[in-house]
């Protein structure tokens, strides 16, 4: 086997383990979003968001309805995103998909 031979081949091997790394990964992150699916944002983590928001006087808008959000609607899902109540409600039952990251909640 000739020189160019062997390294187009290990090229081909070492872009073979690279992919075969990334779906691993994939794999894993998957699996780890199918674990977090349906798992609300326990009540102290959103009551310690609004405690801040409060106090850097920052208003939330609701991405689907364009609202503000307050203390009694604000909803954030497991990947961080701000939703009020009644549209978290509607995605959840129809989308089942973040309208932002499109992650399944």
């Amino acid at each position: 086997m000739d020189t160019h031979t062997y390294c187009k081949k290990q090229r081909a091997f070492a872009w073979a383990k690279y992919y075969e790394e990334i779906n691993n990964g994939v794999v894993v992150a998957n699996s780890i979003n199918n674990l977090m699916k349906g798992i609300d944002i326990p009540q102290h983590i959103t009551t310690e968001f609004i405690t801040m928001a409060d106090e850097l006087k920052k208003m939330y808008t609701c991405p689907d309805c364009f609202e503000f959000v307050n203390k009694e609607t604000i909803q954030i899902t497991y990947c961080g995103h701000i939703y009020c109540k009644p549209c978290l409600d509607h995605i959840k039952t129809n989308m089942k998909k973040c309208a932002i990251c499109r992650k399944t909640i």
